[in-house]
Order: structure tokens, then C-alpha cells, then sequence
């Protein structure tokens, strides 16, 4: 069994619960009313403004518009009643077109065209269609990004599509899940960042304030979805800066990185975690056979640089913020945790840790520690599930 760790540094958390509605997967504008589209995001259906050019063959089409040449994302989905003939819809960009011979859910990167065209040959099909324009996309191993402040190209609706990778040039993904991770993020008053799953709509982080450090774990979807006719995908994120006030916009910046990981990657990741915090008891690991788990590694050596935990010895800042611990010498790794674990099993420090004090820094380097247990709830001490969506509020 596998449980999901989610580290928040420097904020409370407020949750918003999301509604699994039939339409949740929809972001951006409605395009219904017309027979093209000019927005940077937006959904529409096979009900909507189409422009039929013949009824006794019949023929209908919509666009999706660029007064520049940019970047289309389109994933078409939900396709019902298709015709007898093989090739009941198509997608073109100007210079080729791509037709659909199943009712798969179907996504679709277009770059650098000014122009997409989807055409529908039965009245009787129906479809829905989700499309981003104007994004960069990053479909490639280690993505990572980092925006600066003064970007003067940072405006509301700059956006990434980011498919993570094992391996470049791969017809499938090939991952089982993906490390999200957010630092240094500077939000202006009136900001908004935020990401999300673009096969689900679920929004997996939405930062609305500045915050030091932020991580998600996404498992990847059961289902993979055909991507560009030949190739399968089965996770793809959105990330977006979905508002700033004009004059304030250049002073967003954040550095936000991927890790993918593989089936073999995310059982080790998951059995390390289990071993290093003593708690092997809520799931299955054979300790004894771990040695090496770069995944492990390599998301602690992220973690640590981000909430600046470093490598010392002693539990800085607990003593002196009126957490009393014993200021023995305690090295990284196991003892650590323990020494940790135990401090929070303390009542007075049981009551902190589940909302007594604003930010896990009061725990100094136990911090990491109370970020597991406030998000996931290993050890049952403040009976709180895993949020699937959540807001970040930062206090200094």
C-alpha cells in the first residue's frame, strides 16, 4: 500500500473542496456562441456555433484563432455517436490534418500556427473540446522553470503545458506519478498562480499569496489517452499566472521543477519514505532491501535546499520559540525523524502541531516533519485527510 506525502512550507493551509461534476474538467471561457474562438483558454461542445458549408454531405466546422502564430493545446474528449465512416472528425492546423477513427479522448499540440480547424462529418456526433493557446510547452525530461522577477512578458494568462517525461522522444510517458515542486514564489497583492490537471480539470495548488516552498505528488491517471494520433500520454499539467494587477505583473517570479518517476521509481519512493520515519506498520516494506533510491534522494535533496534545512546538527529554533527539546546532538536521517516524531507525540506539542502555532518554522528542524504529518496524517495525531485542492495563505 502507498501513501502520498505532501510537504506545505510557511503557510496554512484552507481548504476548498471541488466538486467531481460532470463538467469539472472545464477551464477558461465558454466558446459557444460563435463559430470561432479568440481566447487564450476556453471549452466548448459540438452544440455550439459551427459553421455547416454542406447538409447533403455533410459538413461542419469551428476555428480556433490566433492573430499570431502561437502554440494550440486541444483535448477533445467525451466523443459519442460516431458515424459509419471511419473518419468522422478532423483536426487540421493549416499544414496538416489528423482524423479520428476512435472515440478515445484525444489530445493535441499544435505549434507555431495561427489557425486550427476542427471539421465534423455527422450531425449525429457529439464531443467536447478544452484548449489552451498562447502556452509554452514543455513535452521533455527535468522541466523546469524559472521566472524571474522583472519579466516585462509576464501578464494574466501566461501560461505552460508541461508533459513530463522519462524519456526523451518515447511514444508513451511511461511515468507513474510526478513530483510537483514550487519555491520562492513571489505573489504581488492581487496575484494568482496555480496548476492543474488538464485530463481531469482537478486544480492541484493555487497559490494566491507568496510562500517559501510547495510540493504535490500526482499520481498518474489510470487510463492513457492517444496524444498527436501515434503517441499516449496519461498525465499533463497546466500551469498559469491567472492574475496581476497590470503595473505589478513584472514582480511574479517563482522556480518550479517536475520529477517524474517510474512504476519501480514510485515504489521505492514510497517504501524509503515508510522506513526512514519508523512507521512501517501502515504499509508494506522490506527495509532491509533498500539501499539505494535516487527518486528518495533526489526529492530530499530538494526538499531540504527549499526550506533551507541544511545539514546541522542540532534542532534550531525549537528551543528558543518555547518548543523545549532536548538539544542533544542529532545528525540527518533516522534519528532525526525519531527524535522528531516523538517530540510531536508530546501533548503541548501535539496541540501545535495541529494548529496551535500558524507555521511549521516554530518546529525548526522538525519543520519538514510537521509539514508530513499536518498534510498527511501518518501518525493519526490531528485526524485530517489529504486535500486534493488546496489554497496557500503565507505568514511571516
Amino acid at each position: 500500500m502507498m501513501r502520498w506525502f505532501v510537504f506545505i512550507a510557511s503557510c496554512i493551509i484552507v481548504v476548498t473542496s471541488q466538486d467531481a461534476s460532470l463538467d469539472s474538467w472545464k477551464s477558461g471561457y465558454s466558446c459557444n456562441e460563435k463559430h470561432y474562438c479568440v481566447d487564450k483558454e476556453g471549452h466548448f461542445n459540438e452544440q455550439s456555433s459551427f459553421i455547416t458549408t454542406s447538409y447533403l454531405s455533410y459538413r461542419s466546422y469551428k476555428l480556433l484563432y490566433s492573430f499570431v502564430p502561437t502554440n494550440f493545446v486541444v483535448y477533445i474528449r467525451n466523443i459519442k455517436n460516431p458515424s459509419q465512416q471511419k473518419n468522422f472528425l478532423q483536426i487540421c492546423d493549416g499544414r496538416k490534418c489528423d482524423y479520428f477513427n476512435s472515440v478515445e479522448d484525444q489530445l493535441f499540440v499544435f505549434r507555431n500556427v495561427n489557425q486550427i480547424t476542427i471539421v465534423a462529418f455527422s450531425p449525429a456526433t457529439q464531443f467536447e473540446v478544452q484548449y489552451y493557446a498562447g502556452c509554452i510547452v514543455l513535452d521533455q525530461r527535468d522541466v523546469d522553470i524559472h521566472l524571474e522577477a522583472e519579466n516585462h512578458f509576464t501578464k494574466p494568462g501566461r501560461c505552460w503545458i508541461l508533459i513530463p517525461r522519462l524519456y526523451e522522444g518515447a511514444t508513451t510517458q511511461q511515468t507513474a506519478a510526478s513530483n510537483i515542486f514550487f519555491s520562492n514564489v513571489n505573489l504581488p497583492q492581487h496575484s494568482a498562480l496555480s496548476i492543474s490537471n488538464v485530463l481531469t480539470g482537478e486544480v492541484l495548488m493555487n497559490f494566491e499569496a507568496s510562500t517559501d516552498f510547495e510540493f504535490y505528488i500526482v499520481p498518474n491517471g489510470p487510463n492513457k489517452i492517444p496524444y498527436q494520433v501515434q503517441r499516449s500520454i496519461s498525465s499533463v499539467f497546466f500551469l498559469t499566472v491567472d492574475k496581476c494587477p497590470s503595473k505589478l505583473c513584472a514582480e511574479v517570479s517563482f522556480k518550479m521543477t517536475v520529477q517524474a518517476m517510474s512504476e519501480q521509481d514510485l515504489q521505492c519512493f514510497s517504501d524509503k519514505q515508510l522506513c526512514e520515519l519508523g512507521v512501517t506498520e501502515i504499509g508494506e516494506a522490506n527495509c532491509g532491501d533498500i539501499e539505494v533510491c535516487s527518486s528518495y534522494n533526489n526529492f530530499e535533496v530538494m526538499v531540504n535546499a527549499a526550506l533551507n534545512i541544511g545539514t546541522g546538527s542540532v534542532l534550531n529554533g525549537v528551543e528558543e520559540r518555547g518548543y523545549q527539546i532536548d538539544q542533544s546532538t542529532v545528525g540527518p536521517g533516522p534519528k532525526l525523524q525519531k527524535k522528531c516524531n516523538a517530540l510531536f507525540r508530546r501533548r503541548k506539542f501535539r496541540m501545535a502541531l495541529c494548529g496551535g502555532v500558524k507555521s511549521c518554522t516554530k518546529f525548526g528542524k522538525c519543520q519538514i516533519y510537521c509539514h508530513l504529518e499536518r498534510e498527511t496524517n501518518v501518525f493519526g495525531f490531528c485526524k485530517k485527510k489529504k486535500n486534493r485542492s488546496i489554497q496557500l495563505k503565507f505568514y511571516q
